[in-house]
């Protein structure tokens, strides 16, 4: 057989497992012109250990050549043939393989380099690569993103909404619902996803300045007395409050059965709001929880109305618990976040009047935001979102509850934290691990890369403290990357927006890189002198570690590194600002004298680089 006759076939499975690597998914047919589909079908299935039938996979041939290497680049080239249509189906049983693939090569087939002929994917990897088809090529880094979001309800829910608010201490655990229990299991808030839940949130903030109306005042005490009364069992309650919560909020449907009839939340409000209900506190489960399964439950069913793929699911989750009157917020991102936002425990007494008026008041929030959130979902069936903008964030100004003026900001992709990191012996562990915490905060990543409206790559970041004095002083002397804008969202936090500096690296990637496992000490002049202007205006750095600097060339000096300090969430008054409440328990801090609660020192900063002096090359 000569070098220009085919003598094989090589396929490739599509799938987003990280148990499969790119090179694991090739595999070789040899070429035979007489064989059928349906065999060739049969050999990969027996050569993958998958069953493949047509109903669970699908079969493909590229219709551009593609090339196997490099295998690390493979995945993403073969998703783009088909985001671009480049793929053609095979489809039946009986077709001959020399229909498909002549048994010479084509001329644009080099001989001796291995191309991709099949494609094998399954109907659910098929599902995942819709979404960012028809992404613009400028949002191409949102990709992961969505197709890890649409991975992420692909299985059932296992649970009843009874059955986790039976069993809290494991269900508030789901991966799937971020609601601040454990501790560390929080994340960014949904006031920056949803302008709506933004707005509801700056009302509750500032409850006392609500106006009601009599009306309002008189449902909030017929509800309260329902709470304060005692039944015999939880329907008996249900009944009673289903009219005042109708007279509020408008017609709800009441257990329905959602998610093919496996769960039935108390009473919901299209997609806008949720209401689950207790007899008496602490009997038979969490209400809150309870509302939060049957939320994954309506949003899971969404999946198969096409609503997933337009929405981060903004919501109302009401729970009702005897005396207890409790509101949550919630978005579906790459889980769902909750965050609480009204509580109250009513009863009889002297201050009832104040009491009930406080209800009426959220109540009168509320029925506005239903309202909102009810105008949003009809804008999105309308409308729908192809650009996936639901799963990125959508702030709203503090001040004006709008969005900002130098906007809209257009976010490319979440950045992971870099705080977290695996030391190889060779970088003097003794050193870094120190430095180093736990995965605690995983679901609060606040990093993002995002574009103006000029298409200016910028970093973003979402921080409940900042130091903006602190950072526009470096970023004056090229000691810090610029501060372009320091702007107060909903929430009472900081949105940072700042320069992205292009081929830069975290000091701790570029360690891992060096050939010599060291940094350049002009990276370690550049951190000292930084200190020093800072401590020259009285200012404590607070967080000097090797995550915290940043590496780049030095556009002056082509034979010299720049090192950049970022993260000024801590920077204050020497002897008057206190370090986080919330710090991590790190042996560098405590060697340190670095205390939760602790005063800051411009001593504390000088020992912490004195600490790092081995991480960097000799003067």
């Amino acid at each position: 057989m000569t070098k220009t006759q085919r003598s094989s076939l090589w396929a490739y499975f599509i799938s987003d497992s990280e148990k499969i690597p790119p090179k694991d998914r090739i595999y070789l047919i040899p070429y035979d012109p007489e064989n059928t589909l349906g065999h060739i079908r049969t050999q990969l299935a027996a050569d993958t250990g998958r069953p493949l039938p047509k109903t669970s996979f699908f079969l493909y041939k590229p219709t551009a050549p593609t090339h196997a290497d490099p295998s690390d680049t493979v995945s993403e080239r073969v998703e783009s043939l088909f985001i671009s249509g480049s793929v053609q189906e095979l489809t039946g049983t009986t077709t001959r393989v020399e229909t498909i693939w002549s048994p010479k090569l084509q001329p644009e087939e080099e001989p001796g380099v291995i191309y991709i002929d099949i494609l094998l994917i399954s109907i659910q990897d098929l599902e995942d690569i819709k979404p960012i088809a028809d992404l613009p090529n400028d949002l191409h880094p949102r990709r992961n993103a969505i197709k890890a979001r649409s991975k992420i309800l692909d299985g059932p829910i296992g649970v009843s909404p009874s059955q986790a608010a039976d069993n809290p201490q494991k269900y508030f655990d789901d991966s799937r619902i971020i609601a601040g229990r454990p501790m560390d299991h929080y994340g960014l808030p949904t006031t920056l996803y949803s302008p709506q839940l933004a707005r509801i949130t700056e009302k509750f903030r500032n409850i006392e300045r609500i106006e009601v109306t009599e009306e309002i005042v008189r449902q909030a005490k017929e509800l309260v007395y329902i709470g304060t009364k005692l039944y015999h069992d939880e329907k008996g309650r249900e009944i009673d409050l289903k009219e005042p919560l109708e007279d509020i909020f408008g017609r709800a449907e009441w257990q329905k059965g959602v998610n093919g009839k496996r769960a039935y939340p108390g009473a919901v409000w299209g997609l806008s709001m949720v209401y689950e209900g207790k007899n008496e506190k602490g009997l038979k489960g969490n209400a809150q929880l309870q509302g939060l399964v049957s939320r994954l439950h309506i949003i899971q069913d969404s999946k198969r109305e096409g609503m997933y793929l337009a929405s981060n699911f903004p919501c109302i989750n009401i729970s009702i618990s005897s005396t207890s009157f409790e509101v949550c917020l919630t978005v579906m991102t790459h889980a769902l976040l909750v965050d609480d936002v009204f509580k109250m425990d009513i009863r009889g007494g002297p201050h009832l009047d104040k009491d009930i008026l406080m209800v009426a008041r959220a109540l009168t929030i509320l029925a506005d935001g239903l309202q909102d959130l009810e105008k949003y979902y009809n804008d999105v069936q309308i409308q729908g979102d192809k650009r996936a903008d639901y799963l990125f964030p959508s702030p709203i100004c503090q001040d004006t509850l709008k969005p900002p003026t130098y906007g809209p900001l257009t976010f490319l992709e979440r950045l992971s934290p870099s705080d977290i990191f695996a030391v190889p012996d060779a970088i003097r562990p003794d050193v870094v691990q120190k430095q180093s915490t736990a995965d605690q905060f995983k679901y609060s990543m606040r990093l993002f890369r995002a574009m103006m409206p000029d298409k200016t790559v910028v970093i973003i970041k979402f921080t409940p403290t900042y130091n903006p004095d602190a950072h526009e002083l470096l970023a004056a002397e090229g000691l810090a990357p610029k501060l372009l804008h320091c702007t107060k969202i909903v929430n009472d936090r900081w949105m940072i927006v700042m320069e992205y500096l292009d081929q830069a690296q975290n000091a701790y990637t570029y360690l891992l890189n060096s050939p010599t496992l060291s940094l350049p000490h002009s990276v370690y002049d550049d951190v000292k002198t930084a200190l020093k202007k800072l401590h020259e205006k009285n200012i404590v750095f607070g967080d000097v570690r090797v995550q915290n600097i940043m590496v780049a060339a030095d556009k002056k000096r082509v034979d010299r590194v720049r090192g950049y300090l970022i993260d000024f969430d801590w920077c204050g008054a020497d002897g008057e600002a206190r370090y986080p409440i919330t710090m991590s328990n790190l042996k560098v801090y405590e060697e340190t004298g670095m205390h939760a609660y602790g005063k800051m020192h411009m001593y504390h900063d000088r020992e912490l680089l004195e600490r790092l002096t081995d991480l960097f090359d000799a003067a």
